[in-house]
């Protein structure tokens, strides 16, 4: 089985890229989406199993960065990997045994440590409560049960790590929407997916690590652009695909709150105070229908 994997890079890790190429245990492609135009393979060690093409690409976030990696790989199964995940050393193996019993699928992914609730992958296919009994009411969306052993169907994975069937997703003309630079781009991606019944799976057996800090940038303004986007892309989110009228009443309530704690930490924490006037700005950007903005 050949498996292509992209990895998108926006001036990352490369301490933590290095140890996610050097736990990919099988020949093939590795499609690097260079979005920060500053990618070389200088301080990096290449597995020789791996062949390795970087890809200069606009930077219009992660989903636009998965994009290109699909439509330039050339394997109908496309692993996508953040730059901060370490694959365990079985991973192939019980992905190429989980490709040949299910069938249909759009995406197939492993667990992640520290992710996931088991209780509410049982109950809910790891959906809040609130997005369950919505999406189950509106969308008349429901689980069924796999007839296989620690395989799980459920509604939303994290999206670190993802093996996608582009026959089932990019073909169909399921792509991670471009509109989205960061955050809520895989939520908005799995929800085209149960939309147009493409099944989501979780391996249950299957355990990958995620660090959760692939930027090497730990500065305030980079908190604080990151907070806008959160806001930002969350309220994007929210209005394509739920009803407006109640999602504007979460919108306020989040403007009181956020309002109320800028003033606040004008005269406790200007650090804090920073982050909540950027989070306060980023919600009102998007209903003032100001465009995501790309540097920080």
């Amino acid at each position: 089985m050949k498996i292509d994997i992209v990895l998108v890079n926006f001036r990352c890790n490369k301490i933590k890229l290095q140890s996610c190429l050097n736990s990919i245990k099988i020949d093939t492609d590795v499609l690097i989406i260079d979005h920060s135009h500053d990618f070389t393979l200088i301080d990096l060690i290449i597995p020789k199993n791996l062949n390795i093409k970087i890809i200069k690409n606009k930077n219009l976030g992660n989903g636009a960065g998965i994009n290109c990696g699909i439509k330039n790989s050339n394997t109908r199964f496309v692993l996508y990997l953040d730059i901060d995940t370490i694959l365990p050393h079985n991973f192939f193996e019980i992905i190429e045994d989980s490709i040949k019993k299910l069938d249909d699928f759009g995406i197939i992914a492993p667990k992640i440590n520290h992710f996931y609730n088991d209780k509410t992958i049982k109950k809910r296919g790891n959906l809040s409560l609130i997005k369950f009994y919505y999406n189950k009411f509106f969308f008349n969306i429901f689980l069924r049960e796999t007839n296989f052993e620690n395989i799980k169907q459920v509604f939303f994975v994290s999206g670190s790590i993802m093996l996608i069937d582009k026959k089932n997703t990019y073909e169909k003309n399921i792509k991670f929407d471009e509109n989205m630079l960061l955050y809520f781009e895989e939520d908005e991606f799995f929800h085209q997916c149960f939309k147009m019944n493409k099944k989501i799976y979780l391996i249950n057996n299957l355990i990958a690590e995620h660090s959760d800090g692939s930027i090497n940038d730990k500065s305030l303004k980079y908190e604080c652009f990151k907070k806008w986007h959160w806001e930002w892309s969350k309220y994007y989110f929210l209005n394509k695909h739920y009803n407006k009228t109640l999602i504007l009443l979460v919108a306020i309530k989040s403007i009181c709150k956020f309002s109320l704690k800028t003033i606040v930490f004008y005269f406790l924490n200007k650090n804090k105070y920073q982050i909540y006037k950027t989070r306060l700005n980023g919600l009102l950007s998007f209903y003032f229908k100001k465009k995501c903005n790309i540097d920080y």
